[in-house]
C-alpha cells in the first residue's frame, strides 16, 4: 500500500537505560537535607547546652564563695581569735611573773634572815638576786578584765631596800631599819603576786571560753561551706546528666532521620533495578 510510511518505534520510558532516576536524585537530596537539618539541630543544641553548662559552672563557683553572712561570721571568728591570742599571751606573761615572784619572795626571806643575823655578805647577795628578779618582771599590757598587778610601779620605784653598808647591820638600829624596808617590800611584792595569780587564772579562763566560742563558730561555718560545696557539686552533676540526656535524644532523632533516608534510598534502588537496562547476554537484553 502506497502513501503509508512506517511509524518509527520509540522505546518506552519505562525501558530507558538510565543510570540515575529522578527518584534517586530526590532521595539523595532529601537525605542531604535531612542530614543538614539534623546537623544544624545538633550544633544548636550543643551550643545551647555548652552555654548553659558554662553558666551553671560559673554559678556553682560563685556559690562556693563566702556569703555576706559567712564573711561576717569569719570576721567574728578572726576578732575572737585575736582576743584569745591576747589573753593567751597575757596568761604566759602572768605565769612567767608568778615564777619570778616566787623566787623574789624567797630572796626577801633570805634578806630578812641575813638582816636579823647581821650577815652583811649574804644580805647583799640576796639583795642582788632580788633586784635581778625585779628586772625580769614583765609589764603586761592593759586590759580592763585584769586587776592592776602593780608591776609597773614596783619596777619604777624599786624594792626600797638599800645595800648592807647603808644600814650597818652590826648594830641593832641598822638591823631594824633593814627589816622595816624588807617588810615594806614584802607587802608590795605579796600584793603584786596575788594580783598576778588572779590575772593568770582569769586569762586562762578567758582563753578557754573564747576558744569554745571560736570552735562552735568554726563548726557552724564549716558546715555551711560543706553544704555550699555539696549543692554546687549536685548542680554540676544534674547539668551533666541533662547534657547526656539531650545528647541521647539527639542520637535517637538522628537515627530516625537516617532510617527514613535509608528507606527512601532502598525504594529508589528497587525502582532503578526494575527499570534499568537488562544485563548484556541475557534474554531481556535482546528486546532492549
Amino acid at each position: 500500500m502506497s502513501g503509508i510510511s512506517a511509524i518509527p518505534s520509540t522505546p518506552s520510558p519505562l525501558l530507558l537505560n538510565t543510570t540515575i532516576s529522578p527518584l534517586t536524585v530526590l532521595t539523595q537530596a532529601s537525605q542531604a537535607a535531612a542530614n543538614a537539618a539534623v546537623q544544624q539541630e545538633v550544633t544548636i543544641v550543643q551550643n545551647d547546652l555548652t552555654n548553659s553548662y558554662n553558666a551553671k559552672i560559673a554559678a556553682a563557683e560563685a556559690e562556693g564563695n563566702p556569703t555576706p553572712a559567712q564573711q561576717a561570721q569569719q570576721t567574728q571568728i578572726d576578732n575572737l581569735s585575736e582576743q584569745a591570742s591576747a589573753f593567751g599571751n597575757a596568761e604566759t606573761q602572768y605565769g612567767t611573773n608568778a615564777s619570778v615572784f616566787q623566787d623574789l619572795t624567797t630572796q626577801l626571806t633570805n634578806l630578812q634572815t641575813a638582816a636579823s643575823a647581821g650577815d652583811a655578805q649574804n644580805f647583799d647577795v640576796a639583795l642582788a638576786q632580788a633586784n635581778a628578779d625585779l628586772a625580769n618582771l614583765q609589764v603586761v599590757g592593759f586590759n580592763p578584765v585584769f586587776e592592776n598587778d602593780g608591776v609597773a610601779t614596783l619596777k619604777s620605784t624599786g624594792l626600797g631596800i638599800q645595800p648592807s653598808s647603808y644600814y650597818d647591820l652590826s648594830t641593832a638600829q641598822g638591823q631594824a631599819a633593814a627589816l622595816a624596808a624588807i617588810a615594806q617590800a614584802q607587802q608590795s611584792v605579796s600584793q603584786s603576786n596575788q594580783a598576778t595569780l588572779l590575772n593568770q587564772n582569769e586569762a586562762g579562763t578567758e582563753v578557754l571560753a573564747l576558744n569554745g566560742t571560736i570552735s562552735s563558730l568554726n563548726q557552724s561555718l564549716q558546715q555551711s561551706e560543706v553544704e555550699q560545696i555539696s549543692q554546687s557539686s549536685q548542680d554540676v552533676a544534674n547539668l551533666q546528666q541533662q547534657l547526656q540526656d539531650q545528647l541521647n535524644l539527639i542520637q535517637i532523632e538522628l537515627g530516625k532521620s537516617s532510617q527514613q533516608a535509608q528507606a527512601l534510598q532502598q525504594q529508589a534502588t528497587a525502582v532503578e533495578n526494575l527499570y534499568a537496562a537488562p544485563a548484556p547476554g541475557t534474554l531481556l537484553s535482546l528486546f532492549a
